[in-house]
């Protein structure tokens, strides 16, 4: 089970463009292998805008405030 993820302890932190990206990569990484349950949103690994799909790898169900942080 998914352990809920508290976006807020990154809401004043100042990361750079490679910190901010390890974030999200761990979360997607994260959010792939654990089950959620409850109200979920799709979220598209690479965006559409830039060339992403709508298929099964490129997709991740994350919680709203999971979706909140990953864009």
């Amino acid at each position: 089970m998914r352990k809920e993820f508290n976006y807020l302890q990154f809401k004043d932190a100042k990361l750079n463009k490679e910190e901010a990206s390890n974030i999200y990569n761990d979360l997607i990484n994260y959010c792939k292998y654990e089950e959620i349950e409850g109200y979920t949103e799709t979220h598209h690994i690479l965006p559409k805008s830039i060339g992403g799909t709508d298929e099964k790898e490129n997709l991740v169900k994350l919680s709203f405030p999971e979706h909140l942080f990953a864009h």
